[in-house]
């Protein structure tokens, strides 16, 4: 029986085009200046090529030569010539009169950012700020705000990812540290207790000094502080309410009824805490005094006691000027190109993960810069914010009004791209009284320039 042979699709798929020093051969461009070596693989297989172009048979246009780029030509029952003047011809064979003369291949390009992005490099310190194992956690939402804050932090495992280990049990050196960072204690005040047990060269030194000398901590008989043992669920709720009595008006509330907490030491400092939702059980009516507390216990304690501190607190306008400023000034000098007075507004207004994203957004446009690329960022409308949740130390602002164009340009080839940054953002009083953002929730997680 004779086989026949479609010796057009035979001839296609084994087409030679020489082009120079290069050879195009199906799918693939060859250079033949020297030892014969494969330059680059296309999607498809190469229908016509000129010195710095080429297309393939779905019609697919590609540049040669940076900025990288591709391109559909309208019809897919077009053809192309190029000429020996750079010019090109796009014909229909099938469609009379159908015939255009374009000036360059450039028209039908769209700039392929992706090229300049493979070799960017997330820097591993932001890995910091995404401990995997909070995710799905019932404290999530808290354990999120306290290591975006820098309040929280992780521990490297064997593999050297940064885990929160929420689950873990705390010590009570770890505890007081992480109460002294949250209330931002720096200082002693008046005479420091002295535990035999904790050396000046111990990494918990500091913290457990100035956490005695406010009395938030006291210690064990015979001078000890017993910094490694595991903190207990009644140890928690006494240095709670010891550090905040003069920040939480405790007494009042309808306290819980544990009917397993004895008339001792730390029933009080567990019925003022209970009252003020500090605290909850183990179950309703159990709290478990006794009980090793976890990392995540820990936190959520001290996050519902930092968010019912009263005080003086910041005009809300104040606030809301705080995160206008910012970002007039990052749109301004990214405007301006004067990269050098973004990071100062960045050091100025942002902190914790904040902070490091914005860095972040910095480093890719430097690269991009270092590859000829030019980035600029247009806002579409008016931002506005308003004050949702604000106190002592914490504030919280709805944005709205944040939609960006940023756009991406390098050689008269551009790619644009819409990105939504309405959210919500977080701001901390810091250590010389200024607020500044360090956690940003956007509504569409997926609309993100990275």
């Amino acid at each position: 029986m004779e086989q026949s042979i479609d010796l057009e699709s035979y001839y296609a798929a084994h087409k030679i085009i020489l082009v120079g020093d290069y050879l195009y051969f199906g799918q693939y461009q060859l250079d033949v200046s020297g030892p014969l070596k494969v330059v680059k693989e296309f999607d498809e297989r190469i229908r016509n090529a000129s010195k710095d172009f080429a297309v393939d048979y779905e019609n697919e246009i590609y540049q040669l030569k940076e900025p990288y780029a591709k391109g559909l030509m309208k019809s897919i029952l077009s053809l192309l010539e190029f000429l020996p003047n750079g010019k090109i011809i796009v014909y229909s064979p099938y469609i009379e009169k159908t015939i255009f003369l374009i000036d360059s291949a450039s028209t039908l390009l769209d700039f392929n950012l992706d090229e300049y992005l493979n070799d960017f490099a997330i820097p591993e310190d932001l890995a910091k700020y995404t401990p995997p194992d909070i995710e799905n956690h019932w404290a999530y939402d808290n354990l999120d705000d306290f290591v975006s804050a820098d309040l929280l932090k992780g521990i490297k495992d064997d593999a050297g990812n940064v885990r929160a280990y929420p689950n873990k049990s705390i010590t009570r050196a770890e505890f007081t540290t992480l109460l002294v960072r949250a209330l931002d204690l720096k200082q002693p005040k008046g005479t420091p207790k002295s535990f035999k047990d904790v050396k000046p060269n111990d990494w918990f030194s500091e913290p457990v000094r100035i956490a005695s000398s406010y009395g938030i901590v006291g210690g064990f008989e015979g001078g000890l502080f017993k910094p490694n043992e595991k903190v207990k669920r009644d140890q928690i709720a006494s240095m709670i309410v010891r550090a905040f009595e003069s920040k939480i008006k405790f007494g009042t509330g309808t306290p819980i009824n544990f009917t397993e907490v004895p008339n001792y030491w730390a029933k009080k400092a567990i019925t003022d805490a209970s009252a003020l939702g500090i605290v909850v059980g183990k179950t309703k009516t159990t709290f478990a005094p006794s009980q090793s507390a976890t990392r995540a216990e820990a936190v959520v304690m001290l996050y519902r006691a930092l968010h019912q501190e009263t005080g003086q607190q910041p005009e809300q306008v104040e606030i809301e000027k705080i995160v206008l400023n910012y970002r007039k000034q990052i749109d301004l000098n990214t405007a301006a190109q004067d990269f050098q007075k973004v990071q100062q507004t960045i050091d100025q207004y942002t902190t914790g993960f904040f902070h490091a994203t914005n860095e972040l957004d910095l480093k890719l446009i430097h690269h991009l810069k270092s590859k000829g690329v030019n980035t600029s960022a247009t806002l579409n409308g008016e931002l506005r914010v308003v004050v949702i949740d604000i106190g002592p130390r914490f504030a919280v602002v709805e944005v709205t009004g944040g939609q960006y164009t940023y756009r991406f340009e390098k050689n008269g080839l551009s790619t644009s791209e819409t990105v939504d940054s309405d959210g919500m953002l977080y701001l901390k009083k810091t250590t010389d009284g200024t607020w500044k953002i360090y956690n940003h929730f956007v509504n569409d997680p997926e609309n993100v320039l990275m």
